[in-house]
């Protein structure tokens, strides 16, 4: 988890015994208290020991801050940013692709934007394309048969993406 207001995230070892005491790691932005969208989104955890967190500040900027995760100590680290050149708009829902290669954000807006990004052996992020979309585009997941889903507003149906991972 992530406190609001300040830069710490919550790492709790999850037993058969219920929830451990959490490793505090101080790493990258401040989610401030003034901006409600910097509370709103998906983080998720990639294949490759990745964290992603969603930070939107609309009108001004929307990022992605990268960190990584170690799995032994629960410690988050190497804080950097990926700037999704989208200032209108709030980054919402982010997803790994299996394989942990490929990233998915989209960003809330009219229209809204699905961003698909590599990710190389390094941990460097390069945009691959970015899609405009009328509908109000936000959650993504990751489903069991590879695919990546995207919920937009309204609809009632996902929007399937066939994604070939190559990592």
């Amino acid at each position: 988890t992530h406190e609001y207001g300040n830069d710490a995230f919550h790492n709790h070892q999850v037993t058969q015994d219920g929830l451990g005491n959490p490793i505090i790691s101080l790493a990258g932005s401040v989610h401030s208290l003034g901006v409600p969208e910097n509370a709103e989104g998906y983080m998720r955890i990639g294949p490759k020991d990745l964290l992603v967190v969603p930070l939107a500040t609309p009108g001004t900027s929307n990022v992605l801050e990268v960190f990584d995760l170690d799995g032994g100590t629960g410690k988050v680290t190497n804080s950097r940013t990926v700037d999704l050149n989208e200032p209108s708009g709030s980054v919402y829902g982010v997803e790994f692709a299996n394989g942990g290669d490929k990233l998915f954000a989209t960003v809330l807006g009219s229209p809204s934007t699905l961003a698909e990004y590599s990710i190389d052996a390094a941990g460097n992020f390069s945009l691959v394309q970015k899609l405009s979309n009328p509908a109000r585009l936000g959650a993504v997941q990751l489903a069991p048969d590879g695919r990546i889903y995207v919920a937009s507003d309204g609809a009632s149906t996902l929007i399937a993406l066939n994604v070939n991972a190559t990592a």
